[in-house]
């Protein structure tokens, strides 16, 4: 697979900050909801050969800490309904696998699977499934759900970013 057909997508500029200061070619797609329209239409009109999402998520339980890197195997909405990504099994050797759950607010009861939380993923899932885009979620924990937003650690989890994500284009591209 050729690095020029690999699309990354940041929610963010905090999170995209780490990977634009590398020189990385990212596109910054809006948190939640905001995130679907720019996803869609990105991915109509470029057509990659594999899409990535990447940021910050919250951890459920003790599974995962803040720091941690997980590539997401499905992930849940607020309505019971799950859509997986299908990543390659071998990606497991870099990273854990875990459920996730989109969420609109923070702190919603998790779906049972679920040990992180973001606000992003069954959306993007969803629109590569549909366009039948390759992609992998990759989430950085960089808080508790449960804990109050001054012990979030956004930023430093964001650092975490660029290496993590360059793991996923080297497996894919070699």
């Amino acid at each position: 697979m050729n690095r020029d057909r690999i699309a990354i997508f940041i929610p963010t500029p905090i999170e995209a900050a780490p990977l634009m200061r590398r020189g990385a070619k990212v596109n910054i797609c809006g948190m939640g909801l905001m995130c679907h329209g720019c996803l869609e239409g990105f991915l109509r009109k470029e057509r990659p050969a594999l899409a990535i999402l990447a940021g910050t998520a919250g951890a459920y339980d003790g599974s995962f800490a803040v720091g941690d890197c997980v590539v997401v195997r499905t992930e849940w909405n607020e309505h019971g309904e799950s859509v997986c990504s299908a990543p390659d099994a071998g990606l497991e050797s870099l990273f854990p696998f875990a459920d996730s759950m989109t969420v609109e607010r923070v702190g919603t009861t998790p779906e049972p699977s679920a040990l992180i939380e973001n606000m992003e993923g069954y959306h993007f899932m969803q629109i590569c499934n549909r366009l039948a885009i390759p992609c992998v979620e990759l989430r950085v924990i960089s808080n508790r759900v449960a804990a109050p937003r001054s012990e979030w650690f956004i930023e430093e989890s964001s650092e975490r970013l660029p290496d993590a994500i360059e793991k996923i284009i080297d497996f894919y591209t070699k």
